[in-house]
Formats: C-alpha cells, structure tokens, sequence
C-alpha cells in the first residue's frame, strides 16, 4: 500500500443492475446499484466534503456549487424583478410620446417607429 499510495481495495465498483417491475426487456425497468469498499466510500466522503464550507463562504451572487442555489433560480429571480419594477406598458406609451417629438430629415423616421413596433409586440403577455 505505502509503495503504490492507493488504497488495497480502491478498484472500480462493481455495478449490479436490480431488475423493477414491469418488462425486463426494458432498460428503463432496471435500476442499477454499485459496490464500494468501506476505505473507497470513507474517501469518496471526505473528497465530497471538504469544498463544502469554502463553497458557502462564496457571496451570494455566485450560485455554482451550492446546495439550494442555481443559476436557473438566479435567472428567474431576475426575470421576476424586471417585471415587478419595469411597467412595459407604460414604458413603450412613453416612447411614441417621445418618438412623435423626432424626425429624421424633416420627416417621422419610419424605421425607428417599425423596430419599435415590432419590439412592443413581442413584449406584451
């Protein structure tokens, strides 16, 4: 063990597929369990373990690596927050207010007007 540095027993598991109910020709229809030694899930253990409470010391904006806190979450929370704060309707009433005020060589520009159409359209519910 001291001249190799691996543990006696660390092999790969043996992998043991338990069949469920329904039609064994059916993968979907087996689940599969793997058999460690005691020294290999000890270790497997530790190395799990020990990023953990540097992981939680990371501030709250970074979300990998952490129980309970996705970037999926973060990005929803988001979405959540620019639709609570953000009236789009009352946004884009503004902007053809505002837009009536511009021209473009002495008259309406055209294609300002058409993008942000486009633009309100996909942004109603």
């Amino acid at each position: 063990m001291r001249k190799k540095k691996i543990w006696p027993t660390d092999k790969a598991p043996l992998v043991i597929t338990l069949p469920k109910k329904g039609n064994l020709r059916q993968c979907q229809n087996y689940r599969t369990i793997s058999l460690i030694s005691h020294t290999s899930k000890v270790m497997l253990d530790i190395i799990l373990n020990h990023p953990k409470p540097k992981a939680e010391e990371l501030s709250e904006e970074i979300a990998d690596f952490r129980a309970c806190r996705s970037t999926v979450e973060k990005i929803f929370i988001c979405w959540i927050l620019i639709d609570s704060v953000i009236g789009f309707k009352k946004a884009f009433d503004r902007v053809w207010h505002v837009l009536g005020g511009f021209q473009c060589r002495g008259r309406p520009c055209s294609s300002h007007s058409d993008a942000l159409q486009n633009l309100h359209q996909c942004s109603l519910p």
